[in-house]
């Protein structure tokens, strides 16, 4: 089955946050359990991190769309469209389960590094989980 262009677009948006965010969230996760280590400057990470991600998504999307460019122009129909809805319902369940875990680690008492990181992790977690959803539906042909 010959793979889309937006399965293809899919593919770099997936990689490309796993692999990006993945290293601000060890980065952050080893700092924060290990208390011997200096203070990492989140903000200046995640800016960092977010600034990258956008070059990449940028440059790869863009490449991607050159070079399938009568597909990528065609825009999206009605089943592009249905698989993106199918997918957000997904992605909305991980989100407000983010919310809950955000309210519950203030209700603790964890500091606002610590809250903000949950909250971007299941920010980035939720848009995860919508691509392998809709990478699943493409593949299962919806």
């Amino acid at each position: 089955m010959p793979v889309s262009f937006q399965e293809r677009s899919l593919w770099i948006s997936l990689i490309s946050t796993l692999l990006i965010f993945g290293y601000y969230f060890v980065k952050v996760f080893s700092t924060l359990t290990n208390p011997d280590t200096i203070a990492l400057n989140f903000g200046g990470l995640l800016v960092g991190v977010l600034f990258f991600i956008s070059l990449i998504q940028i440059v790869l999307q863009s490449i991607v769309a050159g070079w399938f460019n009568k597909e990528a122009s065609d825009g999206i129909d009605e089943r592009h469209t249905m698989i993106e809805l199918r997918a957000g319902k997904f992605s909305r369940y991980v989100n407000l389960s983010g919310t809950w875990a955000v309210v519950i680690s203030f209700y603790f008492g964890f500091s606002v590094e610590v809250i903000v990181n949950i909250a971007l992790f299941f920010f980035v977690l939720s848009e995860i989980v919508g691509y392998i959803f809709q990478l699943n539906f493409y593949r299962r042909g919806f």
